[in-house]
């Protein structure tokens, strides 16, 4: 037969199998349905006892639905010193036809490990609800045991929907996020809580996102104020585009950047000036040497006779000044002196000056600076963006 149709309530498309059943639903996934009763919540019970509360889940079809509260107990641990992880799971049996919460329980140890749960389409299948952490002789179960799966929600098994790890933009506020994404705003998270995820995300580094196996917690990026950047090696060859290391999860960069002169280029600034003087002399003592010229024949013509022209007495004082003199024939001449020169010097004299000139300059200096300016204010380093939003990571897939 070329052609198949089902299902119909009459005709060759009316006797539908669950091999059938099966390809109808083949895309739409699996998980617990949302919003239905009580979401197969498990909570605490009594003592050694969980409670699987109502709600509906589905595989490929095939449906479990829980209309009350189921109890499971949960076994005890002995060994001392160690915890052990059990997962509550919705299991389907496809060989046995049947579908109902399970225990599935882990091995105690030092560092326990969450149990492998069978994941098949064709013969077995377990959902996990929730992780209980079971310590070394604990009588009851407690809150704080209980990790509620968050990857428990029903998703499509094909590649329409987002794969684990997927983190996109989204611009509802944080109610709005949809069940299996996170808002990346670096939070850390129970990491028995995403099954799915904790053993395929990076590992933690301080600082970083990522799963820290040795504490169970996932730590989400922090894209608060920030932008992705693609590694500088992708494809297993840097590209040189950025410098900083390609390690999964660093920060880097900064809103504003304050500039050193390290920044600047090579760079002078011409200046060209003088200092104006008041106009002003410089006294200066000196004296002058010097001798007469060669050139000097004369003659001395001396009186012959005479009379003093004068006071009668001899005496002579400042109230009794006179001006004396000689009166008769000068009939006596010396003889010609031959040429000669005399040396002499003058006295110091302080009132000679250098003179004031009132538009001197000391010239241009090359010490001088143009002075302080600047306050050292940071510059925006923002690149242009059109809208602030939010960031979500998807959890499961």
């Amino acid at each position: 037969m070329a052609e198949q149709y089902y299902p119909f309530d009459a005709g060759a498309g009316s006797a539908v199998y669950e091999a059938d059943w099966t390809k109808i639903h083949a895309t739409l996934g699996y998980g617990v349905a949302n919003g239905e009763d009580n979401e197969l919540l498990v909570t605490t019970g009594t003592g050694m006892q969980a409670v699987v509360r109502s709600g509906k889940a589905f595989c490929r079809g095939h449906a479990y639905v829980n209309t009350s509260d189921k109890t499971l107990t949960i076994d005890s641990n002995a060994s001392t010193g160690t915890t052990r992880y059990d997962v509550i799971a919705a299991e389907w049996d496809f060989s046995a036809n049947t579908a109902t919460a399970v225990v599935v329980k882990g091995t105690a140890a030092v560092t326990p490990t969450v149990p492998t749960l069978t994941q098949n389409f064709t013969s077995k299948f377990q959902l996990p609800l929730a992780v209980i952490s079971v310590a070394a002789g604990d009588t009851s179960i407690d809150s704080g045991d209980i990790h509620v799966a968050k990857d428990r929600w029903w998703r499509s098994t094909k590649a329409l929907d987002s794969p684990l790890g997927v983190i996109l933009p989204f611009a509802l506020y944080d109610v709005h996020v949809p069940d299996g994404w996170e808002i990346c705003d670096g939070r850390t998270l129970d990491a028995l809580s995403y099954l799915s995820a904790r053993s395929k995300l990076v590992a933690y580094v301080s600082g970083r996102a990522g799963y820290d196996e040795t504490n169970e917690l996932i730590y989400l990026p922090d894209m608060r104020g920030r932008v992705p950047v693609g590694r500088d090696n992708l494809g297993g060859t840097d590209s040189g585009t950025i410098t900083t290391t390609n390690a999964f999860g660093i920060t880097g960069g900064a809103q504003t950047v304050g500039l050193s002169s390290a920044n600047l280029p090579a760079h002078t600034h011409d200046l060209t000036h003088t200092h104006s003087l008041q106009s002003h002399t410089h006294t200066i003592a000196h004296t002058h040497t010097g001798t007469t010229a060669a050139a000097g024949s004369h003659t001395h013509r001396v009186p012959e006779r005479g009379d003093w022209n004068g006071p009668a007495t001899n005496d002579y004082n400042a109230a009794n000044s006179f001006t004396a003199q000689w009166i008769g024939a000068y009939g006596i001449t010396t003889e010609a002196a031959a040429n000669h020169t005399h040396t002499f010097t003058t006295d110091a004299s302080s009132a000679a000056n250098s003179g004031g000139p009132s538009t001197a300059s000391t010239g241009a200096s090359s010490a001088a600076n143009t002075g302080s300016v600047g306050s050292g204010t940071a510059i925006d380093n923002m690149q242009p963006f059109t809208i602030v939003t939010n960031y979500i990571i998807k959890m499961f897939g």
